[in-house]
């Protein structure tokens, strides 16, 4: 089955989505900080991160807390697939941020 991985590097922005069928690699750097374990997404979506800020006050951080797929209202955190509105919050604002749209 074909399907894309986002995955992070010690806390490190997301910085690669690779999409696994056709090979492709996109290089995509997020405009916030971002961590994330090895999320593998279906292809042919546009996703959005669902953030929250980190609780360590100096550093101004966020972590991935679901991805949404933004045409079925689906979201996948790692341990279950479950409806959720897409929403995301960014220092109290709701905020959207598209992870990529995967073209066959």
């Amino acid at each position: 089955m074909d399907h894309a991985v986002a995955e992070r590097g010690n806390g490190r922005a997301i910085r690669k989505i690779q999409y696994f069928g056709l090979g492709l690699v996109i290089e995509h750097a997020v405009e916030f900080h971002v961590c994330a374990e090895r999320i593998e997404i279906a292809a042919n979506s546009v996703f959005h991160f669902d953030i929250a800020p980190h609780f360590h006050p100096k550093r101004r951080t966020r972590f991935v807390r679901q991805l949404i797929d933004e045409k079925s209202g689906m979201a996948l955190d790692g341990r279950s697939l479950f409806p959720l509105t897409a929403k995301a919050y960014n220092n109290g604002e709701s905020k959207k941020s598209k992870l990529g749209s995967f073209l066959t």
